[in-house]
């Protein structure tokens, strides 16, 4: 009989101990689930590298493709007048810039695509939009520390926004010369992209935004703040810009209806010399 009840404490007590360890292990499940940052939550999305770990992606099978960004969708939207305009100018000296980041990504071994205006140049007539003055391009957060190497040299000064680890809203103004300024003095004294490649001579820029992974999200880091359906994004293809081989999304019309809407015609077009607003 004492055997028996012996027995049954013993039960009882391993079955109380396992709820425990049960419970314990589901706050502990929940506590790590609830670290990361929600989907869809502007406010999270400023994350802070300063303890990030993670390797260069560079060149992953899966995040890059030989094959040619598809331009079929894209015609309807490439009109941009009767081509009697003169563009903004600054086209001969944008590209020199590519050039110098084409050689920088080869070097230090840098996976990038373009983004925004510059995408929705590439992806409608393979070129600049024929108003815009700057590139925009985006690169993984983890490989931001590849490009503090190169600093200024060949007529170019590739700057990286100091306090680049840090949300935007915590991060100090440092102009050219390095010192810490409170408002946007020159062409350093940025806070949000991440880094510029400066042309000095002519001031021009080609500015570097930042991307990570969340599972099958890609989260670009900039005032739009936007998430990114994996697929939308990788596997990179292969694009046309400014007659020079570059990379863009994999999937670019959703990407560019998220950031303008549906309706991605030029928002000018050039007619008699001039260009004016697009009614069509």
């Amino acid at each position: 009989m004492a055997s028996t009840t012996l027995i049954s404490i013993a039960a009882l007590v391993l079955v109380t101990l396992g709820c425990c360890l049960i419970y314990s292990d589901r706050l502990t499940l929940m506590t790590f689930t609830n670290s990361f940052p929600k989907i869809g939550n502007r406010k999270r999305i400023k994350k802070d590298f300063r303890d990030s770990k993670q390797n260069s992606i560079f060149p992953p099978e899966d995040l890059m493709s030989n094959d040619w960004m598809n331009l079929t969708e894209s015609r309807p939207f490439s009109n941009y007048g009767d081509g009697t305009c003169a563009e903004s100018g600054y086209g001969r000296e944008l590209k020199k810039i590519f050039i110098e980041w084409i050689k920088i990504t080869k070097v230090y071994k840098v996976l990038y695509f373009l983004n925004f205006g510059t995408l929705l140049g590439a992806w409608r007539a393979g070129d600049l939009i024929p108003t815009d003055s700057d590139i925009d391009l985006v690169v993984s957060i983890h490989d931001t520390e590849k490009l503090l190497k190169y600093g200024k040299r060949n007529g170019f000064n590739l700057y990286i926004q100091k306090d680049w680890k840090l949300p935007e809203e915590h991060r100090r103004r440092f102009n050219c010369e390095g010192k810490q300024v409170s408002s946007q003095v020159d062409s350093c004294a940025f806070v949000e992209p991440i880094g510029r490649l400066i042309e000095i001579s002519s001031g021009l820029r080609l500015d570097i935004y930042s991307y990570d992974m969340l599972y099958d999200t890609v989260r670009v880091f900039s005032d739009y703040h936007q998430e990114l359906r994996k697929d939308f994004v990788f596997p990179l293809k292969k694009c046309k810009f400014m007659g020079l081989e570059s990379y863009c999304p994999n999937k670019p019309k959703p990407i560019l209806t998220i950031y303008y809407g549906v309706d991605l015609k030029p928002n000018e077009i050039c007619q008699n010399t001039k260009w004016i607003k697009n009614v069509i």
